[in-house]
């Protein structure tokens, strides 16, 4: 158990890593080749454009893409399970929230909504029961509203459930200050 602290975190980050793969290939796959375009002065220039090549600058957490590997579904099934047992053997709460977070992302830009609605559940759980210093609880609160602000793959109902849920943290912080988030 002292070693899965250090450890769980490495193997999730490798599934998550896996899992960008996976999406990369698929829009490796889906899309066309470009070929060799010369770049004139009325070229756009991507928004990365310090990326180190174009693999990487492909994967946007702002258009998700229906992946229909079963590898993905697979790598954040291990990644669930991993961060599960991080939180109940390490019991590594706040690390194991932004994990769950990291793969929410990595759910949205695959179009998998029920498999990001539930890590965000998995989050917010883990918010609610286990994270008890207030500081502690606006951080995590402000990550998961720019994670919330990454992810646009839900239907209305669901984002409204989750807005609600974020509002609700925000709004039971103790001190004035901080419930301006």
């Amino acid at each position: 158990p002292r070693r899965m602290r250090y450890t769980f975190p490495a193997l999730v980050f490798a599934g998550i890593a896996l899992g960008r793969d996976i999406v990369l290939a698929e829009r490796a796959v889906s899309t066309p080749p470009s070929g060799d375009k010369a770049v004139s002065e009325d070229t756009e220039v991507p928004a990365d454009a310090n990326a180190e090549d174009e693999k990487t600058a492909a994967i946007s957490f702002t258009t998700p893409m229906e992946v229909k590997s079963p590898g993905l579904k697979k790598s954040l099934h291990f990644v669930h399970k991993a961060i599960t047992a991080l939180t109940e053997i390490a019991e590594r709460h706040e690390k194991a929230l932004k994990l769950y977070l990291e793969a929410a992302q990595l759910a949205a830009v695959a179009n998998l909504e029920s498999i990001a609605y539930e890590f965000f559940e998995r989050a917010f759980t883990l918010y609610e029961e286990s994270i008890t210093d207030t500081k502690k609880q606006v951080t995590l609160l402000f990550i998961i509203i720019g994670t919330l602000h990454k992810v646009n793959v839900f239907d209305a109902e669901s984002r409204e459930s989750l807005v609600h849920k974020t509002t609700g943290y925000s709004a039971r912080l103790l001190k004035k200050p901080d419930q301006c988030v």
